[in-house]
């Protein structure tokens, strides 16, 4: 496995910790992750999560471009 492949692949325990005490607000329809360039497809992967989890989300983008 490679270095790039080894850093990925070490991202997934934290992507699990980061939504799982994270509880949407009561009134929340939708929980939306943020992400700008790269951060993009880290907020895809959150909120793919976090509707894994049960929990309405969306990941979008942080520009406006």
């Amino acid at each position: 496995m490679g270095l790039t492949e080894q850093t990925i692949f070490e991202q997934f325990s934290y992507w699990r910790a980061a939504i799982g005490p994270v509880a949407a607000p009561k009134d929340a329809e939708v929980m939306v992750f943020v992400g700008c360039g790269t951060s993009y497809n880290l907020a895809l992967s959150l909120a793919a999560l976090a509707n894994a989890a049960g929990r309405a989300a969306i990941g979008v983008p942080g520009g406006n471009g």
